[in-house]
């Protein structure tokens, strides 16, 4: 029950403004570990993971059955390196080229996850997603910060965090009681330092 707080440099702690409280980078449910989620497999039994960032987009799709993986890269797909509209097409050629790799239909997809660098918001995921065509024939899809994916990666969807610190910089974690918290990732217009 105790409000969240930062501490300064002075070593001052002050309180969290209530915007700040939530983190910008959400995870949907279906993403945490134990989640109750349909099975996948039998009419759809390819799955497509997408990371998405400010030099390149790399695809990658994988056949259940055949156990089978095919990736593909693409231009740039960050939101803001690219653009949503240049973003959108690089997912699709990147997506499509994977794909076609395992001779296998976007009808196909059980899951997308597209993993993108700066797609912070819901209004953000949601531009996204009409930039590309490929998604509206999966089954289900998710978009979610680049982070968000490292995280998984790392932790299997507990409790945990992930950094990335390359031309930009990161954090995003879970603690156990299911709180999201981020930090950085405001690209080089907020100083994003990396």
């Amino acid at each position: 029950d105790h409000p969240r707080t930062l501490v300064t440099t002075t070593g001052k702690p002050i309180p969290v403004p209530k915007d700040l409280e939530t983190s910008l980078s959400q995870l949907p449910p279906e993403l945490w570990h134990g989640a109750e989620t349909e099975p996948v497999g039998n009419d759809r039994p390819i799955l497509v993971a997408v990371d998405g960032g400010g030099t390149k987009t790399l695809a990658a799709a994988f056949d259940l059955r055949s156990h089978q993986l095919a990736i593909a890269e693409a231009g740039p797909s960050g939101v803001y390196s690219a653009g949503f509209d240049d973003a959108g097409r690089n997912i699709d050629e990147a997506v499509h080229t994977a794909l076609l790799t395992l001779n296998a239909a976007p009808t196909q997809v059980a899951v997308g996850i597209y993993a993108i660098a700066s797609a912070d918001s819901t209004s953000e995921w949601a531009r996204l997603r009409a930039a590309t065509n490929v998604t509206n024939d999966f089954a289900k899809s998710f978009v979610v910060n680049d982070t968000v994916a490292a995280w998984a990666a790392s932790t299997h969807g507990r409790a945990g965090l992930a950094v990335i610190s390359g031309s930009g910089s990161i954090v995003f974690g879970i603690g156990p009681d299911v709180v999201e918290w981020r930090t950085g990732g405001g690209a080089h217009v907020f100083g994003d330092e990396g």
